[in-house]
């Protein structure tokens, strides 16, 4: 039996030709994209050098969108001396209590109740020398100072910060249904927020603009749908 080879026709000249103002051209894009992303690194660089120069802080400067992951909770965290409580509590100790769930044949989940319950002791312990500095805080800058993670990140803080990160949030949202219509019409610039959460605990969190619209309605504001 003989194999029969068919002979590869020859590639006309106006498809190399295409082919190669191709390759050029998409050189040409890689080259723009390289100096556009160059260029926004610097002037991103650029402006934070600016706002580090001029003092804008979180609580007066920054979007909601800009703020993920930071919070008046992570600045009181930061501090040298809280954190050296922060280490002593989260720790597992001698004689502490240990405890276990599960159900249906899954391996049970343990944790420290003892040690859990000394970052919450401690967590709540800030919050209590934190809150007169929330109530004298408008209403803008008590929405800036809460946790915020993106919508469905499925993250959120562990130990001594997630205590004081739930329930500071819980404590702020106390304070801003404490204020007046007047003083939450900063609010209404939130309402379509669709992108921020809330952290409460972690089980529940609750989205901003959804909070904001809510809390405006309470006291009797008209605000859109979102």
């Amino acid at each position: 039996m003989r194999t029969i080879l068919h002979k590869q026709a020859p590639v006309p000249a106006t498809v190399c030709k295409l082919g190669s103002a191709l390759a050029v051209h998409d050189a040409h894009r890689r080259s723009r994209e390289c100096l556009l992303y160059a260029s926004t690194k610097r002037i991103a660089m650029l402006l934070a050098l600016i706002l580090t120069a001029t003092g804008c802080s979180w609580n007066n400067s920054r979007t909601p969108s800009a703020r993920y992951g930071h919070s008046i909770f992570d600045d009181l965290l930061a501090k040298e001396s809280i954190q050296v409580r922060v280490k002593e509590v989260e720790q597992d100790l001698p004689g502490d209590v240990m405890k276990a769930i599960g159900e249906g044949g899954l391996r049970p989940q343990r944790w420290n109740d003892t040690r859990e319950g000394r970052e919450k002791g401690l967590a709540q312990e800030l919050l209590r020398e934190l809150q007169p500095a929330l109530r004298s805080m408008r209403a803008a800058e008590l929405v800036a100072a809460m946790k915020l993670y993106p919508m469905y990140s499925n993250e959120g803080p562990r130990g001594v910060a997630y205590w004081l990160c739930g329930e500071g949030n819980q404590m702020i949202i106390d304070e801003l249904r404490s204020r007046s219509a007047g003083e939450l019409k900063p609010l209404n610039g939130l309402v379509r927020d669709k992108t921020s959460e809330v952290f409460l605990n972690e089980s529940y969190s609750e989205n901003l603009g959804i909070l904001c619209r809510e809390m405006l309605r309470e006291k009797g504001v008209m605000v859109p749908d979102a």
